[in-house]
């Protein structure tokens, strides 16, 4: 048996984070190297600039002489980092907590926590469609949140409500965290990492669960059986630890590691200096059972039945806990039925989890039972950075309620306008306070505010101020106080303050037109003054607001005088972007690229192939899910980006911002009991083409049409008139996928609609090509429809063999074209 190194409980503490400024951690001179600045956190009264020396947060305070302690909140995130500084560039984001300078009883910066009831959360317009039941997904520190779904993730800037997507080589994405920097990382069902689109190896096949960074390179993976390794990202090698190898891992969210067996317990902490795991503790052997705990807590169990809570993540002694307190363990999931504060409370489910009760677990127990906030049972709960427990009740109705750290207040429904009528399946704060609302099939936001703030013009500047220290965010504040400023002709470096803390204040809250104001007038004022720029830089490296930080960066460049090289231009002409929805197995994708292979190289890297679900993956055979797995790695080695969970009425949303000069959909067709409910998706579709289109931007419409006269009502089922025509395109091809008795795209295999197996009912695939125009219709019926015919592209007729039709009822008559989309001309496709 190892030997016991912590006997003395004390060994396991850690230090405080409140820095001692003795001698022998001297203040850094002001010419020290400005590469451990951390951030900047602007008010009317002083602006704090915080940095880390010897692993310690400093600040330096305006109109104070040198650097002061900082006494660093106890707060857990959701995406929390082991690196001091990245945490503390969140907590300066985060809307629950304001930095403020004591000068008495000793000088220091703490950071002040706004109570829950001087708060209330809302519902933001945005929200994100997830294909149903999937919930792989985590939230960013750069406010974002990135979703997984097979080899596809979508990562949502729901401020901006923008996405960007990115697949990677692989059929399931299993795993996602953040490295240090903040870069997405990727695990899979074989074991690989992905940093880029290319794989790492990890000299493991098993699928992976959790990616823990320890710091910048190394991190420990975790894999479905809880076998664990270390693997440095920058040697992309397993590093060796025997003490870890062929283990069964508890891991706790700051990285340490729990290791039961029959005759010990061991807690193990990653040294950073020798890269690998060493013993922290060794508990004894009267324990049966550990309970991981979020914010890095665990709980032993004792054979008695007591308890003893344990906090890894500094000066928080262990404390002992009864039988009933660890009875609830036993019984309760973690997050659902049950959480834990950071006084150690424990706040669980009753009543059938219909009401919250709070219980401290010591001697002479405490019992708080909450009032009752909803009318069914809690679904589930988190503890927020504000200390405060957010739970959601099921449906009919559905309800978020917000109770105080204390367990005496409750605020019943705090949010308005969300979709009640279905059950909250998970809760997630995100890295600015605000909590992201799981259902089934969508994520929404809540977004925190202060209550009652009221603005009236008489105002003083010292009420304005203090309002501005309970509620940072309020624009119309800043301009209060600077119409008052302006007013009085007071100093310019007042003015400069109330702006400089006005745009963080905008930044921190993601206002990117009031930011820019702000840092205009910050600039014009002080064009010389660095602060300006290291506080903008600070927040949005690590932000989806790109240009702007080119630009702050841009003058940045300028006022130091170091430029670095523009980037080369592309010399070959690209093809023209093209979006293909529908794909199932993607063999037309790959049909088209072998076709034009020779004389469009670079066509695979113009190419989106998406779907809506996984089906081809998970309901055919081994050999073929090898065969389709080699075809999508295969596509995406060639350049071909690959995505799943795109739904085809919803790609106006989904690729906001983007344009595609061409959006394909073969053969879009429901089963025959819901071709009703089908019919209006191919309306939603023309719409949302639209909105990625510009004029003369195409749409191509494939139909599997049989012989006879069944091809006008298949044009009804697949309403491509009336689609078409109420989003403005005119039909200017059709073309047959056979040309003279020929595959026009060999391999090709068209399958129906959710299914994997080929359409064996006969019949010929016709495609419809369709060209945006200037024009739109509100109610456009037969006349509007062919006001669009431009017999100079294509001679057709809008036909209908009923009296008085609308236009679902119509479909089009015309000729096949027997033009070949491989000419080079070719009809602009590519």
């Amino acid at each position: 048996m190892e030997e016991n190194r912590s006997k003395d409980p004390s060994q396991f503490i850690k230090p405080t984070q409140t820095e001692d400024l003795s001698e022998d951690q001297s203040v850094p001179s002001a010419s020290q190297k400005s590469s451990d600045f951390i951030g900047i956190h602007a008010s009317p009264d002083r602006t704090i600039k915080f940095f880390l020396h010897n692993e310690k947060v400093q600040a330096e305070v305006s109109n104070v002489n040198g650097r002061v302690a900082v006494d660093l909140p106890n707060v857990f995130y959701q995406c929390k980092s082991p690196s001091i500084a990245v945490n503390l560039k969140q907590l300066l984001r985060n809307f629950h907590f304001c930095p403020i300078y004591e000068i008495t009883p000793s000088q220091k910066v703490f950071f002040r926590q706004i109570p829950p009831k001087d708060k209330i959360y809302k519902k933001t317009q945005n929200n994100f469609r997830m294909v149903p039941d999937s919930c792989l997904w985590i939230p960013r520190r750069n406010n974002t949140i990135s979703y997984a779904y097979a080899n596809t993730v979508t990562t949502w800037d729901w401020v901006t409500n923008r996405y960007v997507l990115i697949s990677y080589q692989t059929t399931n994405i299993t795993a996602l965290a953040e490295n240090l920097e903040g870069d997405l990382v990727v695990g899979d069902e074989r074991g690989q990492l992905f940093t880029s689109d290319q794989p790492i190896e990890t000299e493991q096949t098993m699928a992976i669960k959790t990616i823990i960074f320890l710091c910048s390179d190394v991190c420990l993976i975790q894999f479905k059986e809880n076998d664990g390794i270390l693997f440095d990202l920058k040697s992309k090698r397993t590093i060796r630890d025997e003490k870890i190898t062929n283990k069964k891992l508890n891991v706790l969210d700051n990285g340490m590691i729990i290791i039961e067996s029959r005759n010990s317990t061991i807690l193990l902490e990653y040294n950073r200096t020798i890269k690998q795991y060493e013993q922290l503790r060794l508990f004894g052997v009267n324990i049966t059972n550990v309970y991981i705990l979020p914010n890095a807590k665990f709980l032993v169990k004792n054979e008695d039945g007591t308890g003893t809570l344990f906090d890894a993540r500094g000066n928080v002694p262990e404390s002992t806990k009864n039988v009933s307190y660890v009875s609830y363990f036993t019984k309760a999931a973690i997050g659902t039925n049950i959480t834990i504060l950071n006084s150690g409370t424990l706040v669980y489910c009753r009543d059938s989890n219909k009401r919250l009760e709070f219980i401290s677990g010591n001697d002479q127990d405490e019992y708080q039972s909450v009032e009752r906030a909803g009318r069914w049972y809690i679904t589930c709960m988190i503890t927020l950075s504000d200390g405060s427990v957010m739970y959601a009740t099921n449906s009919t109705p559905s309800g978020i309620h917000i109770v105080t750290g204390d367990g005496r207040t409750t605020w019943p429904d705090i949010a308005e306008g969300l979709p009640t009528a279905y059950k909250v399946d998970l809760l997630k704060e995100l890295s600015d306070g605000s909590v992201a609302v799981q259902y089934s099939e969508s994520i929404h936001i809540l977004k925190p505010q202060m209550r009652g703030v009221e603005e009236n013009e008489s105002y003083q500047i010292d009420l304005l101020k203090l309002k501005l220290q309970h509620n940072p965010a309020d624009m119309g504040l800043y301009s209060k106080l600077e119409q008052i400023y302006l007013g009085n002709n007071s100093n310019h470096q007042e003015l400069y303050r109330l702006y400089l803390s006005g745009a963080e204040a905008a930044i921190k809250t993601n206002h990117l037109y009031q930011a820019r104001r702000f840092y205009e007038k910050c600039r014009n004022m002080k064009p010389d003054s660095k602060e300006l720029y290291d506080m903008f830089v600070s927040y949005l490296e690590t932000t989806p607001y790109k240009q702007f930080a080119r630009r702050i960066s841009f003058d940045l460049l300028m006022l130091t005088g170091s430029m670095e090289s523009l980037p080369s231009k592309l010399k070959d002409r690209n093809c023209k972007t093209r979006l293909l929805i529908g794909e199932g197995d993607f063999s037309f994708t790959e049909a088209l690229i072998k076709k034009h292979k020779a004389t469009r190289p670079k066509l695979p890297k113009a190419i989106i192939a998406s779907d809506w679900t996984a089906t081809h993956l998970t309901c055919i055979s081994t050999g073929d899910k090898e065969q389709l797995e080699k075809r999508i790695v295969d596509l995406k080695q060639c350049g071909v980006t690959v995505l799943f969970g795109i739904n085809a009425e919803h790609i106006h949303l989904t690729f906001k911002g983007k344009k595609f000069k061409r959006i394909q959909w073969n053969c879009p067709f429901g089963e025959s009991t819901r071709r009703g409910e089908f019919q209006p998706t191919i309306c939603r579709f023309f719409q949302a083409c639209s909105s990625l289109q510009l004029l003369s931007d195409r749409v191509h419409v494939t139909l599997m049409q049989k012989s006879g006269d069944y091809w006008k009502k298949r044009q009804q089922e697949i309403p491509i008139v009336s689609g078409s025509v109420a989003a403005g395109y005119r039909l200017i091809r059709k073309r047959s996928f056979r040309i003279f008795g020929k595959d026009r795209y060999p391999g090709y295999k068209h399958v129906r609609t959710g299914k994997t197996e080929a359409y064996s009912s006969g019949g010929e695939e016709q495609e419809f090509v369709f060209e945006k125009t200037s024009q739109i219709f509100t109610s456009p019926g037969l006349e509007k429809a062919r006001e669009l015919i431009d017999p100079n592209k294509k001679k057709y007729q809008i036909n209908t063999d009923e009296q008085n039709p609308s236009l679902e009822k119509c479909y089009f008559e015309c000729s096949t074209d027997e033009d070949s989309s491989d000419y080079y001309e070719s009809d602009g496709d590519f």
